[in-house]
Parts: structure tokens; sequence; C-alpha cells
């Protein structure tokens, strides 16, 4: 294995609950409990479990979620996921870590909060974080993310590297072809450490 292993390392999904604080904006709106496992697909409010939704009120719940999104506090108060420190922690010991977030662009406080809320809830420091809309722009040995358009743009042109899809509800249905799947902390480690580094 190489020295130290350059890994890139998506936010939402991966290490903070996104869509279980969306869902909650949505659920208020709709009068629904909707949970992240319902969804089937990145893109949360066309999942088939709002497909009885009148389109009115979905329509008027997005907006909702988008404002609550943009407002102060909303990034601060996401949940971490449960198996996030422990990856973290794991991780580590053979490899330096950097964030590779998207940004919300029409938030003007996405980016300020989304740095504490690394900083203060996983011991993240900012040098340490990357925003971009573009992750296939970033070179390194690894990329874990829960978006697989994201991990398929990015693999593609790095055969020799590893591209990890995070696994979660809304990605199971989607195409991976250049990609590895991995759903636990176990088989995350184990991936990395076994791939041919040479």
């Amino acid at each position: 294995m190489k020295q130290r292993i350059q890994i890139l390392l998506d936010c939402d999904g991966p290490l903070a609950d996104f869509a279980g604080r969306y869902l909650s904006v949505v659920n208020t709106e709709l009068g629904t409990s909707f949970v992240p496992d319902d969804l089937d697909t990145w893109y949360m409010l066309e999942s088939e479990c709002f497909k009885m939704v009148p389109p009115k009120d979905l329509k008027a719940a997005k907006k909702r979620a988008e404002q609550a999104v943009r407002s102060l506090g909303f990034v601060s108060n996401l949940a971490v996921q449960p198996h996030a420190r422990k990856m973290l922690e794991c991780l580590k010991p053979f490899s330096d870590i950097t964030i590779v977030t998207s940004p919300w662009n029409s938030s003007t406080c996405w980016h300020y909060e989304r740095i504490q809320w690394l900083r203060d809830k996983l011991g993240i420091q900012p040098k340490d974080v990357i925003f971009t809309s573009d992750k296939s722009r970033i070179d390194g040995d690894v990329l874990i993310d829960d978006k697989a358009s994201h991990v398929e743009n990015w693999a593609s042109t790095r055969p020799t590297k590893l591209g990890i899809l995070w696994q979660m509800a809304h990605n199971e249905q989607s195409s991976c072809r250049h990609a590895r799947r991995i759903g636990t902390v176990e088989d995350l480690v184990r991936r990395i450490v076994l791939h041919d580094w040479r």
C-alpha cells in the first residue's frame, strides 16, 4: 500500500444527514413523515414516495425547503451520520482526507456554516475543505461520494484510482460502472487497503 492515501470525501451523505433535515421541512409542509430510506433517487422530491402528492403541493414544499436550505442555521444544525466519526477514525491512520463538497450558490451562509460544521462536529480544518460543483477536476487516490454521477465522472478518467459510491437508499438504482459500491466502514477500509496502489 502507498505510504499515505489521498482521500477525497464528500460531506452530504457520507458525513452529514442533509436529506433528513431537508425532508423534515418537506414533511412539515405536506403533513407527511418520509425519511431518507424512502428516497429512490438523488432528486429527492422525484422519488416514488412523492408520486401521490399533488404537484401544486409538492412545488410549494420544494420552495419552502429550498428557502430553509438558504437560511441561517440550516447547515449548522445538520445531524452527523451515525458512521461518520468511525469512518474518519479508521481512515486517518493511513490517509490524508480532503473534504470535497458542492456549494449552494444561492445561499449566503452555506460556505461559512459548512466550514464551521466540519470543524466543530468532526474536527476537520478549513484548509482541508474544497468547494466545487465539478469534483472530476480534483485529483486524489480515492473519491468517496453518494452521488453516482460524481463518482463515475471522477473514476472514468482515473483507471488506476478508486472511486467509491457510498451506498444509500437514493442511489441503489444508480448506474455505477467505474466505481465500487460500499456501505459500511469496515468494507470501505478493506477495499482501500487491498487496492493495488502500484
